[in-house]
């Protein structure tokens, strides 16, 4: 039931991204990519939302209201489908790559940049659980920041970078499941509020800087590299032979 569930969810949002490509000209989705390349300047401001994440996960601990949080929302449910769908933004990202949907980087830089966001993610998020080895609101151990909720925002962030110039309200759509990937870890009782919220910005931040810098972005050991095998049919006096032609 779990995985028709996400199937279906995955489904819909391929369905957003295509449909409404036919809404929008065509020209005007084929934009000078000199115009879509262009850089903001990186700036507290440009990183306000997921600053203001981790600051309201700083405030609410150090006034005390996550335990008030909690004891509203915690035990709410008690599911686990919050362990797959963390992962529903990333896998829409190469469904609409592979349907074709207009999108900024390569399949290539696409991979390259989300792996780079999730590995720094992680990282941080293990060490920061090391550091500090808060209880969990149940009494387990390394709760801080949520590991589930920072993964799900670096997939719904990649998600935002690479769709946002060519259609929004698809790009946004990864923040949904990512939030509710938030929420449910505080329901199911297995996070804080404020472990929530500092994964979320966390997430968010370290996506952002990643797609500002773009490191290694020449990088791509495949690009000068050919492989192609064709069959051919070769005559050999009156003898015909079929075979195949390897270019590397």
């Amino acid at each position: 039931m779990k995985k028709i569930t996400i199937s279906s969810l995955l489904l819909l949002l391929v369905f957003t991204c295509n449909a409404h490509k036919l809404i929008i000209q065509k020209d005007s989705l084929k934009k000078n990519s000199e115009s879509l390349v262009i850089k903001k300047r990186l700036t507290i401001k440009s990183q306000i939302i997921p600053l203001s994440l981790m600051a309201a996960s700083g405030i609410i601990y150090a006034t005390n209201i996550r335990n008030g949080i909690q004891d509203k929302l915690g035990n709410l449910t008690h599911t686990k489908i919050d362990d797959y769908i963390q992962y529903i933004p990333d896998v829409t990202v190469y469904f609409a790559h592979f349907l074709g949907c207009e999108h900024k980087n390569s399949l290539w830089n696409t991979t390259k940049y989300l792996a780079m966001s999730q590995i720094l993610t992680a990282v941080f998020v293990q060490s920061v659980k090391r550091i500090t080895n808060i209880s969990r609101p149940y009494g387990g151990k390394y709760t801080f920041p949520s590991g589930h909720t920072s993964q799900a925002f670096v997939g719904a962030t990649a998600q935002y970078h690479e769709f946002k110039d060519y259609d929004k309200i698809f790009a946004y759509c990864g923040y949904v499941f990512a939030s509710a990937v938030g929420i449910m870890r505080v329901t199911n009782n297995n996070h804080w509020s404020t472990d929530v919220l500092f994964g979320a910005g966390l997430g968010m931040l370290i996506t952002n800087l990643v797609y500002y810098f773009e490191p290694f972005k020449e990088w791509n050991p495949f690009k000068k590299k050919k492989f192609a095998i064709t069959p051919s049919l070769n005559y050999y006096g009156s003898t015909a032979m079929l075979g195949v032609n390897i270019t590397l």
